[in-house]
């Protein structure tokens, strides 16, 4: 199983990834739905994801 992590700031998330005990750092995405969407293509792979989404109040 693959694990999406995702810290949710404002303008940008960080992204990890959790695969067979790795953690693997995807990166920095802008949180605008043409950039997350690109980000997710290219990080798709053929596993599908359970996703985690961390955030806090402003």
């Amino acid at each position: 199983m693959r694990i999406i992590g995702m810290d949710i700031y404002r303008v940008a998330a960080e992204v990890v990834s959790l695969l067979d005990g790795e953690i693997v750092k995807l990166g920095r995405v802008q949180m605008l739905r043409d950039k997350l969407e690109e980000f997710a293509s290219v990080n798709a792979g053929s596993i599908l994801p359970r996703s985690a989404v961390e955030s806090s109040p402003v």
